[in-house]
Protein backbone atom coordinates (compact mmCIF):
# COMPACT_ATOMS: atom_id res chain seq x y z
CA UNK A 1 0.00 0.00 0.00
CA UNK A 2 2.69 2.50 -0.92
CA UNK A 3 2.50 5.91 -2.54
CA UNK A 4 4.06 4.71 -5.80
CA UNK A 5 1.30 2.15 -6.24
CA UNK A 6 -1.30 4.83 -5.50
CA UNK A 7 0.29 7.09 -8.11
CA UNK A 8 0.12 4.29 -10.69
CA UNK A 9 -3.55 3.73 -9.83
CA UNK A 10 -4.19 7.47 -10.00
CA UNK A 11 -2.59 7.62 -13.43
CA UNK A 12 -4.70 4.69 -14.60
CA UNK A 13 -7.79 6.32 -13.11
CA UNK A 14 -6.97 9.60 -14.87
CA UNK A 15 -7.06 7.56 -18.09
CA UNK A 16 -10.58 6.41 -17.20
CA UNK A 17 -9.81 2.88 -16.02
CA UNK A 18 -12.67 1.76 -13.79
CA UNK A 19 -10.60 -1.00 -12.18
CA UNK A 20 -8.11 1.56 -10.88
CA UNK A 21 -10.98 3.47 -9.27
CA UNK A 22 -12.23 0.29 -7.60
CA UNK A 23 -8.77 -0.46 -6.25
CA UNK A 24 -8.28 3.05 -4.85
CA UNK A 25 -11.73 2.90 -3.32
CA UNK A 26 -11.13 -0.44 -1.60
CA UNK A 27 -7.64 0.55 -0.53
CA UNK A 28 -8.64 3.81 1.20
CA UNK A 29 -12.33 3.53 2.04
CA UNK A 30 -11.96 2.07 5.53
CA UNK A 31 -9.39 4.62 6.73
CA UNK A 32 -11.43 7.46 5.23
CA UNK A 33 -14.56 6.11 6.89
CA UNK A 34 -12.91 6.10 10.32
CA UNK A 35 -11.55 9.61 9.71
CA UNK A 36 -14.88 11.13 8.68
CA UNK A 37 -16.87 9.17 11.29
CA UNK A 38 -14.62 10.71 13.92
CA UNK A 39 -15.85 14.11 12.77
CA UNK A 40 -19.52 13.41 12.03
CA UNK A 41 -20.25 10.76 14.70
CA UNK A 42 -22.90 9.16 12.47
CA UNK A 43 -22.25 6.17 10.19
CA UNK A 44 -25.02 6.97 7.70
CA UNK A 45 -23.84 10.56 7.30
CA UNK A 46 -20.25 9.35 7.00
CA UNK A 47 -21.21 6.90 4.25
CA UNK A 48 -23.03 9.71 2.39
CA UNK A 49 -20.00 12.00 2.61
CA UNK A 50 -17.69 9.26 1.36
CA UNK A 51 -20.02 8.40 -1.50
CA UNK A 52 -19.92 12.06 -2.55
CA UNK A 53 -16.14 12.14 -2.11
CA UNK A 54 -15.53 9.16 -4.37
CA UNK A 55 -18.08 10.44 -6.87
CA UNK A 56 -16.04 13.66 -7.09
CA UNK A 57 -12.83 11.66 -7.41
CA UNK A 58 -14.32 9.92 -10.44
CA UNK A 59 -15.62 13.18 -11.91
CA UNK A 60 -12.29 14.94 -11.41
CA UNK A 61 -10.07 11.95 -12.16
CA UNK A 62 -7.87 13.87 -14.66
CA UNK A 63 -6.64 16.05 -11.78
CA UNK A 64 -5.03 12.99 -10.22
CA UNK A 65 -2.24 13.16 -12.81
CA UNK A 66 -0.81 16.15 -10.91
CA UNK A 67 -1.33 14.90 -7.36
CA UNK A 68 1.80 14.06 -5.37
CA UNK A 69 0.06 12.09 -2.59
CA UNK A 70 -3.18 10.38 -3.54
CA UNK A 71 -3.85 9.44 0.07
CA UNK A 72 -3.48 13.04 1.25
CA UNK A 73 -5.68 14.19 -1.64
CA UNK A 74 -8.44 11.73 -0.68
CA UNK A 75 -8.28 12.71 2.99
CA UNK A 76 -8.44 16.40 2.08
CA UNK A 77 -11.46 15.81 -0.14
CA UNK A 78 -13.17 13.78 2.59
CA UNK A 79 -12.43 16.45 5.23
CA UNK A 80 -13.87 19.17 2.98
CA UNK A 81 -16.91 16.98 2.31
CA UNK A 82 -17.47 16.51 6.04
CA UNK A 83 -17.17 20.24 6.68
CA UNK A 84 -19.62 21.01 3.85
CA UNK A 85 -22.00 18.42 5.31
CA UNK A 86 -21.83 20.03 8.76
CA UNK A 87 -22.42 23.50 7.30
CA UNK A 88 -25.37 22.23 5.26
CA UNK A 89 -26.89 20.52 8.30
CA UNK A 90 -26.55 23.71 10.34
CA UNK A 91 -28.16 25.77 7.57
CA UNK A 92 -31.02 23.30 7.24
CA UNK A 93 -31.56 23.29 10.98
CA UNK A 94 -31.61 27.09 11.07
CA UNK A 95 -34.11 27.07 8.20
CA UNK A 96 -36.37 24.54 9.92
CA UNK A 97 -36.19 26.49 13.18
CA UNK A 98 -36.84 29.77 11.40
CA UNK A 99 -39.70 28.28 9.41
CA UNK A 100 -41.22 26.88 12.59
CA UNK A 101 -41.06 30.28 14.27
CA UNK A 102 -42.49 31.89 11.15
CA UNK A 103 -45.38 29.45 11.05
CA UNK A 104 -46.09 29.84 14.77
CA UNK A 105 -46.02 33.64 14.58
CA UNK A 106 -48.39 33.63 11.62
CA UNK A 107 -46.32 36.25 9.79
CA UNK A 108 -47.91 35.58 6.43
CA UNK A 109 -48.35 38.56 4.19
CA UNK A 110 -50.55 37.70 1.25
CA UNK A 111 -53.19 35.06 0.76
CA UNK A 112 -50.74 33.33 -1.59
CA UNK A 113 -48.13 33.22 1.18
CA UNK A 114 -50.71 31.88 3.60
CA UNK A 115 -51.68 29.14 1.18
CA UNK A 116 -48.07 28.21 0.47
CA UNK A 117 -47.27 28.09 4.18
CA UNK A 118 -50.35 26.02 4.90
CA UNK A 119 -49.35 23.56 2.18
CA UNK A 120 -45.81 23.30 3.53
CA UNK A 121 -47.06 22.87 7.11
CA UNK A 122 -49.50 20.19 5.97
CA UNK A 123 -46.69 18.31 4.22
CA UNK A 124 -44.50 18.52 7.31
CA UNK A 125 -47.38 17.40 9.55
CA UNK A 126 -48.04 14.43 7.25
CA UNK A 127 -44.37 13.48 7.41
CA UNK A 128 -44.46 13.66 11.21
CA UNK A 129 -47.61 11.50 11.26
CA UNK A 130 -45.84 8.86 9.11
CA UNK A 131 -42.91 8.57 11.51
CA UNK A 132 -42.61 5.48 13.64
CA UNK A 133 -44.43 6.06 16.96
CA UNK A 134 -41.31 6.34 19.14
CA UNK A 135 -39.58 8.71 16.71
CA UNK A 136 -42.68 10.88 16.48
CA UNK A 137 -43.01 10.95 20.27
CA UNK A 138 -39.35 11.93 20.75
CA UNK A 139 -39.53 14.56 18.01
CA UNK A 140 -42.71 16.15 19.35
CA UNK A 141 -41.37 16.22 22.91
CA UNK A 142 -38.31 17.99 21.58
CA UNK A 143 -40.02 20.44 19.25
CA UNK A 144 -43.41 21.12 20.79
CA UNK A 145 -42.66 20.60 24.48
CA UNK A 146 -39.12 22.05 24.16
CA UNK A 147 -37.67 19.29 26.35
CA UNK A 148 -33.93 18.67 26.30
CA UNK A 149 -32.53 15.35 25.12
CA UNK A 150 -31.77 14.47 28.74
CA UNK A 151 -35.34 15.24 29.84
CA UNK A 152 -36.78 13.18 26.98
CA UNK A 153 -34.45 10.29 27.76
CA UNK A 154 -35.50 10.33 31.41
CA UNK A 155 -39.20 10.61 30.59
CA UNK A 156 -39.15 7.75 28.06
CA UNK A 157 -36.55 5.66 29.87
CA UNK A 158 -34.17 5.55 26.87
CA UNK A 159 -30.61 6.76 26.36
CA UNK A 160 -29.76 10.32 25.36
CA UNK A 161 -27.97 8.89 22.33
CA UNK A 162 -31.20 7.20 21.23
CA UNK A 163 -33.05 10.49 21.65
CA UNK A 164 -30.44 12.31 19.57
CA UNK A 165 -30.60 9.69 16.81
CA UNK A 166 -34.40 9.70 16.74
CA UNK A 167 -34.45 13.50 16.42
CA UNK A 168 -31.81 13.40 13.68
CA UNK A 169 -33.75 10.78 11.73
CA UNK A 170 -36.96 12.78 12.14
CA UNK A 171 -35.25 15.91 10.86
CA UNK A 172 -33.90 13.97 7.87
CA UNK A 173 -37.43 12.89 7.01
CA UNK A 174 -38.69 16.45 7.31
CA UNK A 175 -35.81 17.70 5.16
CA UNK A 176 -36.87 15.24 2.49
CA UNK A 177 -40.32 16.83 2.57
CA UNK A 178 -38.76 20.25 2.18
CA UNK A 179 -36.65 19.01 -0.75
CA UNK A 180 -39.81 17.75 -2.41
CA UNK A 181 -41.45 21.14 -2.03
CA UNK A 182 -38.55 23.42 -3.06
CA UNK A 183 -40.65 26.17 -4.58
CA UNK A 184 -42.78 26.53 -1.48
CA UNK A 185 -39.78 26.40 0.82
CA UNK A 186 -37.76 28.82 -1.32
CA UNK A 187 -40.46 31.49 -0.99
CA UNK A 188 -39.56 31.75 2.68
CA UNK A 189 -35.78 31.64 2.33
CA UNK A 190 -35.63 35.01 0.57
Amino acid sequence: MDGADDKRLASDLANGERGAFDQLYHRHWEALFRYVANVLKDEDDTADVLQDTFFKVWEQRERLRHVESVKAYLFTMARHGALRFIALQQNRQRFIDSLGEFLQDGQCGSAEDSLALAELQLSIDKQIARMPPRMREVFLLSRTENLTNREIAAQLNISENTVKKQINYALKLIRLTIKVLPLIAMRFLT
